[in-house]
């Protein structure tokens, strides 16, 4: 009985997580758009992405920006 009680509080901790990551991710990807994004992409397409899918999205918006994109050039 006491190793039930035990699993419930370990499913709530994993339960905690994954809303934190189901919050926290798909605000951070939307805060970087407007930081770092640059001005030819279409921001409403990618917040309509991240809030639809809300772990899928954020994935698919960091993967699509910080590989396929070019690095900002450096003035000195």
């Amino acid at each position: 009985m006491a190793l039930s009680g035990n699993l419930k509080f370990i499913m709530g901790i994993e339960e905690l997580f994954l809303l934190f990551l189901g919050i926290i991710v798909p605000v951070w990807a939307i805060v970087d758009m407007f930081t770092n994004l640059p001005l030819r992409y279409n921001k409403t397409m990618w917040i309509l992405l991240v809030i639809f899918l809300r772990l899928l999205g954020p994935i698919i918006y960091l993967v699509f920006t910080r590989f396929f994109t070019k690095p900002k050039s450096r003035e000195i």
